[in-house]
């Protein structure tokens, strides 16, 4: 089954254990769903723990994860994905995807011409930047339905309006 990457622990909390993470997620009450949650290991292993305790604050979710009981034992985890089942995630509204249903599209103006691949989706306050990368050339797209026409998952593919200077 497919991980979701939903954040990433920056530090240790406190002495008992607690972690710190940033959530990559518009939805940070979406952890409070959660009864637990796999951490990525230095080895690509995923390491699974029950979730004792959450807070939530404006900029990270605090976690006291299970026989994590020590300061040396939360810097273990820091720098580290946390990740979910995708049948976990979250339905959206229409017209919003995942970051990694996005990443990977081919880019295609409105008359099939390939314009590149999007290898990355930057989260901006406004609206979210595609870049999307073409031979060496990198281009920053706002993800905004002015410039985005259609998003279309089963053709793995995004068409982009022709707007003068964009792909310049």
């Amino acid at each position: 089954m497919q991980k979701i990457v939903i954040g990433k622990i920056s530090k240790p909390k406190g002495i008992k254990g607690e972690i710190k993470v940033i959530p990559l997620t518009d939805s940070f009450e979406r952890f409070k769903l959660l009864k637990e949650i796999s951490v990525v290991g230095r080895n690509g292993k995923l390491n699974t723990f029950k979730i004792e305790n959450i807070t939530i604050t404006t900029k990270t979710v605090n976690l006291k994860l299970k026989d994590i009981d020590t300061r040396n034992q939360a810097q273990e985890l820091k720098g580290r994905e946390v990740v979910i089942d995708e049948n976990q995630k979250l339905p959206l509204k229409k017209g919003n995807y995942y970051i990694y249903q996005i990443i990977g599209l081919k880019a295609t103006d409105e008359n099939g011409e390939y314009l590149g691949e999007v290898v990355n989706v930057l989260k901006n306050p406004g609206n979210d930047i595609f870049i999307i990368k073409k031979g060496e050339k990198e281009y920053l797209i706002p993800a905004v339905k002015e410039i985005i026409n259609e998003v279309d998952l089963k053709n793995c593919k995004i068409i982009i309006k022709q707007i003068e200077g964009l792909f310049d």
